[in-house]
């Protein structure tokens, strides 16, 4: 089960994703299946499974015989002297609940930052919503948790690819969009996304961080893959990044440098709408290979072989970064608790200048090298 809480005034809001598997003979199972696999991986005994879980031995083994019957496949294996352990079907039917609920979390965080705005907009007293489109990050996930009632604004964070992020904020639909654009040799890749949109009149762009992308890929690399080639020149499965996205871009940057067709590569036309879910379709083994951050390659204990990095930028009209909330989130920015949060990501380097500047081709290009 997935939830998303944020406060409005003394409100809470909890939306919540479920499970609920049947078939045509009555037999069903819900999210108490995934709750005990998961507990029976990380205890390696039914008894400790049961215990965990709050039921008896018996009625667990009778639960997972159910499932095991529903689903038509053994759940677990139970050895005398040795515990218990998933099954191989078990462990593919878990790591499956897990990237369903990786990919639908910005999906209830977009509909419960809504939810909050309404409420706050009603809420006497409450502190302004800031509504931030922004492409996918694991930090502005955590960002949206820190700023609150202190900091004298609330952010409504609406996770979009970095071009309809950067769309939204011209047509007026949010405050600030958040967006990322290749570093060094491919910075010039970003000049069809941002042309046309920011203008130097009117917008102002801060840049918060700099982040590792690469290749993600089984843990202990079982196929020896190298680089972008053996995509191409091998039968490995890839999933990709949907179209829009910052990181697309950055990819499909890579594979023109190096003169690589991708339509040769078996899955390019697969898509995730996060880095996370990237990594858990990965570790799913229903992919070979991915493309994205190494925060989320570590954060499944992926390996992963550095290729690029990118910048991250928030983006807003001059007039609204100078408002009172605008400049309270400039010094959230600049924040040790958040530039901290930022270097305390694998593969994250948080900028110590958090400052205006203008959108000027210039600005993108930056310099060729990772900060250290």
């Amino acid at each position: 089960m997935q939830s998303n809480t944020y406060i409005a005034g003394r409100l809470t809001v909890n939306l919540a994703c479920d499970w609920r598997i049947a078939d045509g003979e009555g037999r069903h199972a819900d999210a108490r299946m995934f709750a005990a696999l998961t507990a029976l991986a990380e205890t390696g005994s039914l008894q400790g499974a049961a215990r965990r879980m709050g039921v008896s031995y018996r009625h667990l083994w009778g639960r997972l015989q159910e499932w095991s019957e529903l689903l038509g496949a053994p759940l677990a294996h139970l050895e005398k002297g040795r515990g218990a352990r998933l099954t191989p079907f078990a462990e593919r039917v878990l790591e499956a609940e897990r990237r369903v609920a990786q990919e639908l979390a910005p999906r209830l965080a977009a509909l419960s930052s809504e939810l909050t705005r309404l409420l706050q907009a009603l809420a006497p007293g409450a502190v302004p919503v800031l509504t931030l489109a922004a492409s996918h990050d694991l930090v502005l996930v955590k960002l949206r948790e820190l700023a609150g009632v202190a900091d004298g604004f609330q952010l409504n964070v609406q996770f979009r690819g970095s071009a309809e992020a950067l769309r939204e904020l011209g047509n007026g639909h949010c405050e600030f969009a958040g967006f990322h654009v290749p570093g060094g040799r491919l910075a010039h890749y970003a000049g069809g996304m941002l042309r046309g949109v920011l203008s130097r009149q009117h917008h102002r762009v801060v840049e918060i961080m700099q982040r590792e992308q690469g290749l993600m890929l089984p843990a202990g690399n079982p196929q020896a893959v190298a680089g972008l080639r053996d995509l191409v020149t091998r039968p490995l499965k890839f999933v990709n990044r949907q179209v829009g996205s910052g990181t697309r871009l950055l990819f499909d940057g890579l594979l023109r440098d190096e003169g690589l067709d991708p339509a040769r590569i078996a899955g390019y036309d697969e898509e995730e709408f996060t880095h996370v879910a990237v990594a858990a379709t990965v570790a799913s083994g229903m992919a070979q290979a991915g493309f994205g951050l190494r925060a989320a390659a570590d954060q499944f204990g992926l390996d992963f072989i550095t290729l690029a990095y990118d910048r991250y930028f928030l983006a807003a009209a001059a007039a609204t970064w100078e408002s009172e909330p605008g400049l309270a989130l400039r010094v959230l920015l600049a924040s040790p608790r958040v530039q901290d949060l930022i270097d305390g990501i694998s593969g994250y380097r948080a900028l110590r200048d958090v400052v205006l500047q203008l959108p000027e081709p210039g600005l993108f290009a930056g310099s060729g090298n990772f900060i250290a």
